[in-house]
């Protein structure tokens, strides 16, 4: 327990307890009907997820790194459980083996990075089975081209051309998927507000206005 309560550990320990606190939280809302998932969208201002790339190149690897780590295949709110747990877990691994190895701990401002690009497989590996096992309902009912004709409703942030955003779209199975979207003209899609999937482009959809207003429920 002393291990724990270190300072070096602080980061560490409050990325799990927040963990905790999220998953306690979304099982007590469910309880009483409401899921932290929606409780925290509408909480949450809208946002860019623009990098501002100055060739284009920026945006090409931030997808393909998105991709890797399996990104769009669970609800936004899953994954930060999966990085806030991987997180904390390789953290105090990592402290742990440098105290049996070399009898002291690092200051987190030191250690913190490493133990992320650690955990980086970790999450990938978490993001997998839980898009395989936990997930599977959601993810792999049709394949994802699928989705292509299907109107999505912005859930996270603000949707933008070269800005995606994660969207709810619900298939032919009336299963839930959770996908990346942008708009393909110069127009802003906040939350709430929805698209027509015309093409998948990489790990993301292109989508326009829905022209029909049966379209758009």
């Amino acid at each position: 327990m002393s291990f724990l309560l270190l300072d070096d550990n602080l980061i560490f320990m409050v990325s799990l307890c927040l963990m905790l606190f999220i998953a306690i939280a979304e099982g007590l809302l469910t309880v009483i009907g409401i899921g932290i998932v929606g409780a925290i969208a509408n909480l949450l201002p809208d946002f860019d997820l623009d990098t501002h790339e100055a060739h284009g190149e920026t945006k090409g690897v931030a997808s393909h790194f998105l991709s890797w780590l399996k990104v769009g295949q669970l609800p936004a709110l899953v994954i930060l459980v999966v990085v806030l747990t991987s997180f904390g877990v390789t953290g105090l691994l990592l402290q742990a083996t440098l105290l049996s190895v070399v009898s002291f701990t690092l200051p987190s401002f030191i250690v913190w990075l490493p133990a992320f690009i650690i955990s980086l497989p970790l999450i990938r590996t978490m993001n997998g089975l839980l898009g395989k096992i936990g997930f599977k309902d959601e993810t792999e009912v049709i394949n994802t081209n699928d989705l292509v004709g299907l109107v999505a409703t912005i859930t996270i942030g603000t949707a933008k051309k070269g800005s995606p955003a994660e969207a709810r779209v619900t298939d032919r199975f009336q299963t839930t998927h959770y996908v990346l979207v942008e708009p393909d003209s110069d127009i802003s899609v906040k939350r709430g507000e929805s698209l027509l999937l015309v093409q998948k482009n990489g790990n993301q959809f292109i989508g326009i206005i829905p022209t029909h207003s049966s379209l758009s429920k």
